[in-house]
C-alpha cells in the first residue's frame, strides 16, 4: 500500500509541476510579445532624447541609417524597379520622395525588364 501511495504522490507532483509551467508560459506570452506602453518603436515614434532623434522614422528599422548634409539631388527620369506584388502604398511614398528630390519623371519597371535612359533609348 505504501508503494502505491508514493506513486500517486509522485504523479501528483509531476502533474502539478507541469500545470504550473504550462500556466506560467501562457500567462507570460502576452507580456513577452507585446511592447511596453511607453516603448513605441513603430512608425511615427519620436523620442528627442535618443541618439538618432534627427533621423527620419523608418519602419522596419534598417541596420544602419545616417543623415547626410544637404539630402539628395535627383535629376531627370527615374526607373522604379519593383515586383508586381510590391506594397503600392510604399511605392507611392518612394515616388513622392523621388519627385520631391527633383526627378522629372518616375516610371515603373518590373525586375528583368529593360531600362530606358533619359533619351528613351536602352
Amino acid at each position: 500500500m505504501r508503494g502505491s501511495k508514493r506513486r500517486v504522490t509522485a504523479r501528483a507532483a509531476v502533474w502539478s509541476a507541469a500545470l504550473s509551467v504550462g500556466v506560467g508560459m501562457l500567462s507570460a506570452a502576452p507580456a513577452v510579445a507585446a511592447p511596453d506602453a511607453g516603448d513605441d518603436e513603430g512608425p511615427g515614434a519620436a523620442s528627442p532624447d535618443r541618439e538618432d532623434a534627427g533621423t527620419p522614422q523608418i519602419w522596419p528599422r534598417p541596420h544602419e541609417l545616417r543623415m547626410r548634409a544637404g539630402g539628395i539631388d535627383v535629376r531627370g527620369r527615374v526607373a522604379l524597379v519593383a515586383r508586381p506584388d510590391a506594397d503600392r502604398y510604399a511605392l507611392d511614398v518612394i515616388r513622392d520622395a523621388l519627385r520631391g528630390a527633383g526627378a522629372s519623371e518616375v516610371y515603373d519597371v518590373t525586375p528583368g525588364a529593360p531600362l530606358t535612359g533619359a533619351d528613351g533609348g536602352a
